[in-house]
């Protein structure tokens, strides 16, 4: 590096008695008119050959002068243009100093890098790859001397105004402008942050608006001159504040366009684009901005970047044959070196830092500086308080980061031709650049180690940098030190609110997995909706996960165990504990037991957490083995058994009784079975227990505000969903009715919430997003720290949104050491937020306490429009056993204007054991399929011990609804009587073509079996496999018990003589080269997919490699060449050896009551039923083979690399 002739650091000492009150400052603005009187070449695109042919719009060099008192003032222009010389900038700043003593260190100009305005001398001199015409030359050099002029006059204009007055700022990082994309990659890097700076008069008013965008100044292309979207934004801003003057800049968007692309004339586009900015800006300005107080130094100093190897002259001659831009430039060349000049062999390129006390640090880099700069400073730096603009000082060429230059393309290398530079830069350049900023900015502003350049934000400022939907606002509902690390939340039906807290995420208290997480109680003591008082209720628990209240006490899940506790001296603080439950996995600290909800049928549902178990209850039963399904419990009985479906966290119901869930990779299922009915018959196989609700193309994008943080900042990884969790439903209608029963999955890794409608779909359901496929999320975050692990409908109306608010919301198990090495894993362990989304103009309801209430008043309660309330009435209910409820349940069963009360009622008379036969046939023929449905369920036990039951249900078999025909095939499995199964036969022709109905029928056909057969035999409308399942089931009914034979051997890996070391060692360099994906694609369509799927290839039998967010290519060469260094439970292969005496060995999928799906290393399913198998047991290794390597050379393995991290090539195949 070299200083300048000028550089002389401007200290500035912080003032002793800082003040909001009065001015620290003073400043002064102006702004002048530079649009051109004459025709001019416009500067930006090579194809306009001609000069201009008129005005769109009027562009303007603007100057922002402040002055601290102490060091002198500071000038700040801004101009539209698409860059501005550094000779330009040297020779203003000059004059300045002659003319006013401004020190030439406090002087910037940048640009606004519009493609509509003039073209300057020496800016892109080859950018129309031809000489230019004289007389267009010399109007080029004539603006060019006026823009100087221009710019010494609205400086000196700004310094002469100089007044006492306030700065303040907001940080880029609470912005919701969204308009620019990565123009070489669909999901590359972007950079959406918005700073904003604002002088004030001491009276408050607004004098000078200051902002910046990176994004590339390209809407418009035709040949008139304007400011583009950036002008647009000055005259939006300026209207709004008319007094005002309102300034823009560009961040490092070079490799950044709108996303409207270039338009031509579509000055609509550019006017919607700044008008966007200036709403964000408006948003802005309503809520706190940060006062600047603490004086202001600045730095300007010099480094040197090589240019890579010059091309020799034999090169130049042949590049000069072509008659494109390489050839003009390849000739200009040349005559350089006819005229025994040298060529260009580095580049003096100024960088300049204000520092604003300790408050705000601006970074002002030159040229067209791709969107790596400013998202690595970001890390290196705290976000919050930095800003970096592009375009400053100087338009020497594109300034590629290492990546894009080993990459190539455009702005790597081809567009130096259009600059007059020899060749691209070399590499090293990167470092050099940021460096010097490091030198420059004091290490107050660097940031903390192992947060990635993030700092965490205070609550109000992380709300502030939440987006919501329109018509929806989001408040603070707690706070650390209230809660801390909060993972889950529910509500006591004496109105106050308990937290899981996770307090030993992700290791321990002290990394050796100590115990430390807490259930806490939150009491609003004053009844003013948000609460003031904690308490630990319960503490040293092992990564708990989910609290449930139970009569006097509570449910928590903290794996191994399902604990009950209790408070029995009033203290707030547990004194009686036992566990009920035990068994749980705990392997995987991020799929462990959780989210126990109250069912309709008076069980605890809950939700397996991936990893199973074998389960013993406190009763003394018999362990249960739950492997690939969830559970129900009864607490006071200890009866356990399983149900269908898996969920990973968050398993939930609707109002009607139907169950939901999602894991990391699955936003949404359904569970369209019931196990309880289909372990009556073991004979047949039901289709799968889940169902992915969403389906639609594309529908695991995800479209966060935040900045991708250094672990997924690779542009072929991020954007997908990899982290949903925490599932709830809206059961309410505050936020509006279109809201009710639309369910919300938190995405943590990418700050949001997205939500879904669900439709009835059979009897099942799709989901959709009602915003649009591609519209913003419903709630979304750019504060990297947000961490929304959990949605619930609070009893006051209310979406609650829980917010663990931590750095790192993955497991270290999961992440490479070298990346861990870097990352403080507990950062934000003390911390934690709740908030609370409600509509505009609304307040939450009061919450009341149910505790208080009698069972008429607490069944009057059950009308309430809130699920949570109506939930919790029901349990008080039943917990009282008050029979005073009873007349009014009834009446609520049967003429509620509301069909959830009518759901609830029901259930709550089967509760208390008042359900008389009158209440049934009232409920039979409700309006509301649920009601008709609940009433089937309800039937079964009477319909045992009275006869003329089973012919009341099978009037209902041509019920339009099919959940409703559904439970009746399931409900009339419970009876012998042949009406039944006259019964199942019309439910058989009629849903014959919908397999879970199907399923339901053959459940109940054991006593029905032979009608069933002699129907499907005779008929020509049921489906084959239908009459392949009554024919197996008949068939296995009146065989003999089978004889477990001898074992055959299992055709399991083949043995691979390869040392696993030595063929790691030989493919380890292979993620440092550069693939070829295209290649890579064939290598993995021969040796890859026939257990995995990618692009549209192979199977579905192993993981998904679409999801494999935080793989880094050495971690996958790992997976590929020991596949069992580490083995994932869920990916475990099993040997299954049946009783005909032959064994198998897959992946196990689908479990139901009744069997399970084995997936074989060929991707080949084999549908087993438990009452096959002789033994099942797990080889804790992977099913992929070793060995698949073999052949490889270390070109293949970075090429199949290549291809796997390649998402361009995996859509819409």
């Amino acid at each position: 590096m070299k200083p300048l002739f000028f550089i002389l650091a401007a200290l500035i000492t912080v003032s002793l008695f800082p003040s909001v009150a009065r001015a620290e400052w003073r400043h002064g603005v102006a702004a002048i008119d530079i649009t051109p009187k004459f025709p001019v070449r416009l500067s930006g695109f090579g194809f306009r050959r001609t000069e201009s042919e008129g005005v769109t719009q009027k562009i303007w060099a603007k100057a922002l002068a402040v002055d601290d008192g102490q060091a002198g003032p500071a000038v700040l222009v801004t101009v539209d243009n698409l860059g501005v010389p550094w000779t330009m900038v040297q020779t203003v700043a000059r004059r300045l100093q002659e003319k006013t003593d401004l020190v030439p260190e406090r002087f910037t100009v940048t640009a606004s890098h519009t493609h509509t305005a003039p073209m300057l001398s020496s800016v892109a001199p080859n950018l129309f790859g031809q000489p230019i015409p004289e007389e267009h030359q010399r109007r080029i050099d004539l603006y060019t001397k006026k823009l100087t002029d221009s710019i010494e006059q609205v400086s000196i204009e700004a310094l002469d105004d100089l007044q006492p007055g306030r700065l303040e700022w907001s940080p880029g990082s609470a912005g919701q402008v969204s308009f620019a994309k990565n123009r070489r990659s669909k999901e590359g890097p972007v950079d959406h942050d918005l700073p904003v700076l604002i002088a004030r008069t001491a009276n408050g008013d607004i004098r000078a608006i200051y902002t910046s965008y990176a994004c590339h100044c390209v809407t418009l292309s035709n040949n008139k001159i304007s400011g583009d979207w950036a002008g647009y934004a000055q005259e939006w801003l300026e209207k709004k504040y008319p007094s005002a003057v309102a300034m823009v800049s560009i961040g490092c968007g070079a490799d950044q366009n709108p996303d409207t692309g270039v338009t031509g004339d579509n000055t609509e586009a550019a006017s919607l684009q700044g008008r966007e900015i200036a709403d964000e800006v408006f948003r802005r300005l309503k809520g706190e901005m940060i006062p600047l107080v603490g004086g202001l130094k600045t730095i300007l100093n010099q480094v040197e970047l090589d240019f890579d190897t010059l091309p020799p002259k034999a090169e130049w001659e042949r590049l000069s044959k072509r008659a494109d831009a390489v050839g003009y430039h390849a000739r200009v060349q040349l005559a350089r070196l006819a005229r025994n000049e040298s060529l260009q062999t580095q580049l003096d390129y100024p960088i300049q830092t204000w520092c604003f006390g300790r408050k705000l640090a601006m970074v002002f880099l030159p040229g067209e500086v791709v969107v790596d700069y400013s998202l690595r400073l970001k890390r290196e730096f705290d976000r919050e308080r930095l800003w970096v603009n592009a375009y400053a000082n100087d338009a020497p060429c594109y300034i590629p980061s290492e990546r894009i230059l080993r990459e190539g393309g455009y702005e790597g290398a081809g567009a130096m031709v259009y600059y007059d530079r020899p060749t691209k830069l070399a590499a090293g350049l990167e470092d050099k650049i940021v460096n010097e900023i490091h030198r420059q900015l004091p290490e107050k502003f660097w940031s903390k180690k192992g947060t990635e350049g993030t700092n965490p934000q205070s609550p109000n400022a992380s709300m502030r940098s939440i987006r919501i939907q329109p018509g929806l606002r989001i408040e603070l509902v707690a706070s650390e030190p209230l809660v801390i690390d909060p993972v889950s939340i529910n509500f006591g039906p004496e109105g106050r609110t308990w937290v899981v807290e996770m307090h030993d995420y992700p290791l321990g208290l002290r990394g050796g997995y100590e115990p430390g997480g807490r259930i806490v109680l939150l009491d609003d003591s004053d009844r003013d909706g948000f609460p003031d008082k904690r308490t630990v209720f319960l503490e040293g628990l092992p990564f708990p996960t989910g609290v449930t209240p139970w009569r006097k006490g509570v449910l928590v899940c903290t794996a191994p165990d399902i604990l009950y506790a209790e408070d029995t001296d009033g203290d707030g603080v547990a004194d009686l504990r036992r566990t009920l439950f035990s068994g749980f996995a705990t392997t995987n600290y991020q799929a462990r037991v959780n989210s126990l909800a109250y069912g309709l049928d008076g069980w605890v549902h809950g939700s397996n957490g991936l990893i199973g178990g074998q389960i013993v209850s406190f009763n003394g039963d018999q362990a249960v083995d739950i492997r690939g399904r969830d559970f129900r419990f009864n607490p006071d009985t200890g009866a356990f058994e399983t149900l269908a479906g898996l969920t990973q966290h968050g398993r939930v119901r609707d109002d009607w009784g139907n169950w939901f869930g999602c894991d990391n990779g699955t936003l949404l299922r359904h569970y369209p079975l019931f196990d309880h009915y289909l372990r009556r018959n073991p004979h047949f196989s039901p289709p799968s227990p889940s169902v992915a609700a969403v389906s639609y193309a594309d529908a695991n994008r995800v479209f966060p505000i935040s900045h991708p943080l250094k672990r997924f900042n690779n542009p072929n990884h991020i954007n997908r969903v990899t982290s949903a969790c925490g599932l709830g439903l809206y059961r309410d209608t505050l936020l509006g009715k279109e809201f009710n029963g639309d369910a919300f999955i938190c995405e943590p890794v990418h700050n949001l919430v997205r939500r879904l409608k669900l439709k009835d779909k059979g009897v099942t359901f799709s989901a959709y997003r009602p915003e649009g496929k591609t519209s913003p999320e419903f709630l979304a975050s750019t504060d990297n720290w947000f961490r929304p692990v959990e949605i619930r409908t609070g009893p006051d109306g209310g979406l609650w949104v829980v917010d663990m608010y931590r750095f790192l919301v993955e497991h270290p198990r999961w992440i490479q050491p070298e990346r861990l090495s870097g990352i403080d894993s507990r950062a934000g362990s003390n911390r934690g937020r709740i908030y609370r989304v409600l509509p505009i103009g609304k307040k939450p309801r009061l919450v009341p306490d149910l505790t208080r209430l009698s069972g008429k008043y607490l069944s009057n309660v059950l009308e309430s429009p809130n699920g949570t309330l109506r939930e919790l009435a029901h349990q008080q209910i039943e917990w009282t056993e008050d029979q005073a409820a009873t007349r009014e349940l009834r009446r609520l069963s049967r003429s509620s204007g509301q069909s959830q009360t009518r759901v609830q009622a029901l259930a709550a008379l089967e509760g208390l054991d008042r359900l008389i036969r009158r209440d049934m046939e009232i409920a039979l023929s409700d309006p509301h399929f649920a009601v008709r449905r609940l009433a089937i369920r309800l039937a079964e036990q009477s319909g045992i011990s009275d006869p003329d039951w089973v012919g009341l249900l099978a009037k209902l078999t041509d019920d339009p609804n099919a959940f409703v025909r559904q439970q009746l095939a399931y409900s009339l499995g419970q009876f012998l009587h042949p009406i039944a199964g006259e019964a199942l036969i019309r439910l058989l022709h009629q849903d014959a073509a919908d397999p879970y109905q199907v399923a339901a029928i053959l459940s109940s056909s054991l006593p029905h079996i032979a009608a069933l057969k002699k129907t499907v035999l005779g008929s020509s409308s049921i489906p084959d496999d239908v009459v392949k399942h009554v024919q197996q089931i008949s068939k296995r009914v009146i065989a003999k018990p089978k004889v477990v034979r001898k074992n055959k051997p299992a055709n399991f890996q083949p043995v691979v003589s390869t040392n696993r070391a030595d063929a790691m060692k030989k493919f380890e360099d292979a993620s440092t080269l550069e693939g070829n994906a295209i290649k890579g694609r064939l290598i993995f369509q021969s040796r890859c997919s026939a257990c995995h799927k990618l692009g549209g290839i192979g199977n579905s039998v192993g993981p998904d490699l679409a999801a494999l967010t935080d793989k880094s290519p050495q971690s996958i060469i790992v997976s590929t060449i020991d596949p069992n260094r580490e083995v994932s439970e869920q990916y475990n292969a099993y040997s299954v050896r049946l009783k005909n005496g032959s064994t198998l060995v897959g992946m196990i999928a689908d479990e139901s009551a009744s069997g399970f799906t084995l997936r074989g290393i060929d991707g080949k399913q084999q549908v087993i039923l438990r009452a096959d198998i002789a033994s099942l047991n797990n080889t804790g290794r992977s099913l992929m083979p070793e060995g698949l390597e073999t052949g490889l050379s270390l070109a293949d393995m970075a090429d199949l690399l290549a291809y796997v991290s390649n998402t361009n090539l995996h859509e819409n195949k």
